[in-house]
């Protein structure tokens, strides 16, 4: 993985490197009492995996240079700059349920914990970015697809999405009303700079 002259290495990985901490301290969220700390959302994707996560960016990804990782299977969109060498954009959900909507539909028992899960839900965007300083960008509540263009010493990546509702719609006899509800976030970087900025 080290060696070679590509201008780019962009690697695919199942589940997102992305860091997402929850920090449930804020009085704003009035979280439960047992809650109010700060967490990993999900052990089961790189955040269970720190020490192998870190020697991959550190020892393989960044003395390489100009590497993309593509990442998914959080059903969330994310675009991360996690080194001065190292960018990952993870996809959105295409056709499972969103993030903030699982969280909102998991959220059980008491009445208290079910109204504190629906404003977790609510403002987990925030929550995950205030988390990690490395985020660019977090969305964890529309559908989409992430589209990568790579053209010589230049690399974009757009992340093209639509509201959850929509997406349990059958319209395709009705495409207008689908473009009109798209919307598109774009990011650019050059192999000389690899730092994520807003195209």
């Amino acid at each position: 993985l080290r060696q070679g002259d590509a201008r780019f290495r962009v690697y695919a990985s199942s589940v997102s490197f992305t860091s997402l901490v929850l920090d449930l301290s804020d009085p704003g969220l009035d979280a439960p009492e047992p809650m109010r700390r700060s967490f990993y959302l999900n052990v089961d994707q790189w955040d269970g995996f720190p020490l192998e996560r870190r020697r991959l960016l550190d020892e393989v990804f960044s003395p390489a240079g100009g590497t993309i990782v593509l990442s998914g299977d959080i059903h969330s969109g994310f675009a991360t700059q996690h080194g001065a060498a190292v960018v990952e954009f993870t996809a959105p959900a295409i056709s499972s349920e969103t993030l903030s909507g699982m969280l909102a539909r998991s959220s059980g028992g008491s009445a208290e914990r079910a109204e504190a899960g629906r404003r977790l839900a609510d403002h987990l965007e925030a929550v995950v970015s205030a988390g990690n300083p490395a985020l660019r960008y977090a969305q964890t509540r529309r559908h989409g697809v992430g589209v990568l263009r790579i053209d010589g010493e230049h690399a974009t990546a757009e992340f093209r999405e639509l509201p959850a509702e929509l997406c349990a719609q059958c319209l395709y006899e009705q495409p207008g009303q689908v473009r009109a509800q798209l919307q598109v976030r774009r990011f650019a970087l050059d192999r000389g700079d690899m730092r994520l900025r807003d195209a």
